[in-house]
């Protein structure tokens, strides 16, 4: 394998994503991301931490779920100004790694669209979801919470925040890894 290195990232959003044919407009637009770099040995070895200013308010149902309110994203970057360091970041990876990860790719690619940045982007070849890798351990989608309870017994603080649910998913995903439900 050329390049293993593996992209653990987490997305906050304006919203859900709505049916497909909805315009471009009324998709999510993201406010804050965290991406993770490991190598093959499953080590930290880079991170990227951004809040993103999106032409829409923060509705006070998002600030509720997530703790951001409009003052954190108020004078951040809108995408398009984090747009080269995250194509830099992405570049030739080739695992992404995140829970329920297609909301976030397809939130990532939403953004990408907007700008027709969307086939000029370093797309990892190989997606890894920790919900589908966990389906097996209680037969149901389990919450990150609910998946992190299972692996280690305890529970973290602070879910619905990019960068805590990122090092989450990682030690989950490491965990399933070791446990040979993931192979990479």
């Amino acid at each position: 394998m050329k390049n293993s290195d593996i992209i653990v990232f987490d997305t906050e959003t304006t919203g859900l994503i709505a049916p497909s044919p909805t315009n471009i407009e009324r998709q999510p637009y993201i406010t804050e991301v965290y991406f993770l770099k490991l190598n093959s040995n499953l080590e930290k070895i880079d991170e990227l931490e951004t809040m993103m200013l999106p032409p829409i308010p923060i509705s006070e149902e998002i600030t509720k779920i997530t703790g951001i309110v409009q003052a954190d994203v108020d004078g951040q970057p809108p995408f398009i100004k984090k747009y080269d360091e995250i194509y830099d970041f992405f570049e030739g990876v080739n695992y992404v790694v995140g829970h329920n990860l297609k909301f976030d790719m397809d939130v990532l690619y939403y953004e990408l669209f907007r700008h027709d940045f969307q086939n000029k982007f370093h797309f990892p070849k190989t997606w890894i979801c920790t919900i589908e890798k966990s389906m097996h351990y209680k037969n149901k989608r389990l919450t990150l919470s609910k998946l992190y309870e299972h692996l280690f017994g305890t529970t973290f603080e602070g879910a619905h925040r990019a960068k805590v649910d990122v090092e989450a998913t990682a030690r989950c995903f490491i965990e399933m890894c070791k446990r040979g439900d993931i192979n990479v």
